[in-house]
């Protein structure tokens, strides 16, 4: 079960609706038998190499996703992957040229498995791809996405004007070995 970055960017984003729905989500497949890996997603202003008034409220709006998804985890006993962790995950060689997305090689994840069967694409094609369709997915979302990173932007300048933290979510807490992860089955 993993929640994208790109909904954490949305403008009606709402961290305790999106646990909520994770936890619906979860119970239904654990009740039906299945076993469910969780993620905890990485930081979208290190991913994005972002400026800090952009990077700080999106890392907030992470940071909230990740605490739900680790309740959700906990509550029912998932296979729980922190990403957020691992510096690999940070790499570009494991991300499309939109940094939402794995390419293939992100898919199989860091470690000893082969190279991908299809080499990664030329600068060219990635720029072609952002010329194209990158552009056109910003101008869809340029309605609801691009307004709210604008006021998320503003706030963190002017509460770092008047020397105020704006932190609006809680903080993910940190496991002792981010290597570890739960397998233990739901009561």
């Amino acid at each position: 079960m993993v929640i994208g970055i790109n909904d954490t960017l949305r403008g009606d984003f709402d961290p305790e609706r999106t646990g909520a729905s994770v936890g619906r989500t979860v119970a239904a497949l654990r009740a039906a038998g299945a076993q469910v890996l969780t993620v905890r997603l990485p930081d979208p202003g290190q991913m994005f190499e972002l400026p800090g008034a952009l990077a700080r409220p999106l890392a907030r709006r992470m940071r909230a996703v990740n605490v739900a998804v680790d309740e959700v985890a906990l509550r029912y006993g998932t296979i729980h992957l922190d990403a957020a962790r691992d510096p690999a995950t940070y790499e570009r060689r494991y991300w499309i040229v939109d940094r939402l997305h794995p390419n293939e090689r992100g898919h199989r994840g860091p470690g000893p498995d082969p190279e991908p069967s299809s080499p990664p694409p030329t600068r060219l094609a990635e720029f072609g791809w952002m010329a194209t369709k990158g552009t056109a997915w910003l101008f869809r979302r340029s309605r609801d996405l691009v307004p709210a990173l604008v006021a998320l932007a503003v706030r963190e300048w002017l509460a770092a004007d008047e020397g105020q933290d704006v932190v609006r979510f809680p903080r993910a807490p940190q496991p002792e070995d981010p290597k570890k992860v739960s397998r233990k089955p739901a009561a």
